[in-house]
């Protein structure tokens, strides 16, 4: 594992031209530049249900989902809704999931767009998830996390105001 201070990058070129924040940001030109730091895996089939019958699906333990992209048609897709739980957990907005689609073809990479919710239990009702083109730049939304604390904080000497949550 990392230590404190040590940058799992060393050593690794940053081709996209993108500043590096943490593992995240890190944008390169081509699809076999994609590091695995942390390889999210998510499995859909295609979807046929439309309209209220998905009702059914939600019942069966299944989350519609759309995927649409830059240079991609829209596709109806159906996730299980305890894998689609674990990836949120892991993933948020702005981490690559690389979604295989059906028993067959390459995995494509994609991004969380949106997370509908139940408002009062909070479960899932529907995830649309945008196609990344590897080739293109994209502009994401990269939180800030702080380490540590300063020693006048930690004293109660004063307070510390985080001017900036994401770049």
């Amino acid at each position: 594992t990392a230590g404190i201070g040590s940058n799992p990058l060393r050593g690794i070129e940053n081709r996209g031209g993108a500043p590096t924040v943490g593992r995240r940001a890190v944008l390169f030109r081509r699809r076999e530049d994609v590091i695995a730091m942390e390889q999210i895996t998510l499995t859909a089939r295609p979807r046929d249900v439309v309209g209220k019958q998905v009702r059914q699906l939600r019942r069966q333990g299944l989350i519609p989902a759309v995927m649409y992209g830059h240079r991609t048609e829209s596709t109806s897709l159906v996730i299980d809704e305890r894998e689609l739980r674990q990836v949120l957990q892991r993933a948020g907005g702005n981490q690559l999931i690389s979604l295989q689609v059906g028993d067959g073809g390459a995995p494509r990479m994609v991004l969380l767009r949106e997370v509908q919710r139940e408002p009062i239990k909070r479960r899932l009702l529907h995830v649309d998830l945008y196609e990344v083109v590897m080739t293109e730049r994209i502009r994401a939304e990269i939180p800030v996390v702080l380490v540590g604390a300063s020693p006048i904080v930690k004293r109660g000497d004063a307070l510390l105001h985080h001017g900036i949550e994401a770049i």
